[in-house]
C-alpha cells in the first residue's frame, strides 16, 4: 500500500512544483520539509492527533457534530502507512524533481513544434526512465520491509496484529519471546528477499532505465 502510494504521491507533486509559479522555492521547501522530523517525534505527532478520546482529530469532528471513529483501532494499519509515506515522499520529490530539470529544453521545443495541441506535446511523462524512476521503488522496497519505529511506537503491533509488520515480527521473538535462533532466520529471509528484489531490479534496468551520456 505505502510504495505505489509513495511513488504515484511523488510523482504527481514533482510534476507540481517543476511548474513555473510564484513562490516556487517556498512550496518545496513546505513538501521538503516533513522528511526531516525525527520518525519518533513524528509517531508521537500523529498519535496525539488520531486519539479516539483527546485527538485533535476527533475533536474537530465533535465539533462540527461528528463522532470520530478510532483511527488507530480497525484503521491502524492505513494510518502507520500513511505516516511512513508522509516521512519519505520528501525524499522521493526532490529526486523526481531534480529527474523533471535535468530534461534537455531541446526536447520541449521540439515537442511544441511537432506536437502542439495540449495532450500530445509533453515530455515529462511520469515514466520519463530517468534512473530516480529506478532508485524510487528499490529503495521503497527497502524501506517497507523494514518498516519497525512507527508501529512500535503508535500501535505495537496491534490491534489484533494489523500492525504486525516483518520487522516488528521479528523484534516480538527476539526480545519478548526470546527466540533469537528464530529471529535470525527470520532475519536471514529478510536479508535474502531485499537482496532478491535489489537484483531483480538492477537487472530489469537495463531495459527501462537510461542515463544520459555526457558530452
Amino acid at each position: 500500500m505505502a510504495l505505489p502510494a509513495s511513488v504515484l504521491v511523488s510523482i504527481g507533486l514533482a510534476l507540481l512544483l517543476n511548474a513555473r509559479v510564484r513562490g516556487q522555492a517556498v512550496y518545496r521547501t513546505i513538501i521538503f520539509l516533513p522528511s526531516l522530523v525525527p520518525a519518533v517525534a513524528s509517531a508521537l505527532l500523529w498519535m496525539w492527533i488520531l486519539n479516539s478520546k483527546y485527538g485533535a482529530l476527533n475533536g474537530l469532528l465533535d465539533r462540527a457534530g461528528i463522532a470520530g471513529p478510532q483511527w488507530l483501532g480497525y484503521r491502524a494499519g492505513h494510518a502507520v502507512a500513511r505516516d511512513d509515506q508522509r516521512l519519505g515522499v520528501g525524499n522521493t520529490v526532490v529526486i523526481y524533481l531534480a529527474g523533471l530539470q535535468d530534461v534537455p529544453r531541446d526536447l520541449y521545443e521540439a515537442a511544441e513544434i511537432d506536437a502542439p495541441s495540449p495532450g500530445n506535446g509533453s515530455c515529462t511523462s511520469p515514466a520519463d526512465d530517468l534512473p530516480g524512476d529506478f532508485f524510487q521503488p528499490d529503495h521503497g522496497d527497502h524501506r517497507t520491509f523494514q518498516v519497525f519505529v512507527i508501529p512500535l511506537i503508535m500501535t505495537q503491533g496491534g490491534p489484533d496484529r494489523q500492525t504486525t509488520f516483518y520487522t516488528m515480527y521479528l523484534y516480538n521473538n527476539a526480545f519478548e519471546y526470546l527466540k533469537m535462533g528464530y529471529a535470525s532466520a527470520l532475519a536471514w529471509v529478510q536479508l535474502l528477499i531485499i537482496l532478491s528484489l535489489t537484483g531483480l531490479a538492477f537487472l530489469s534496468s537495463r531495459r527501462w532505465v537510461h542515463y544520459q551520456e555526457s558530452d
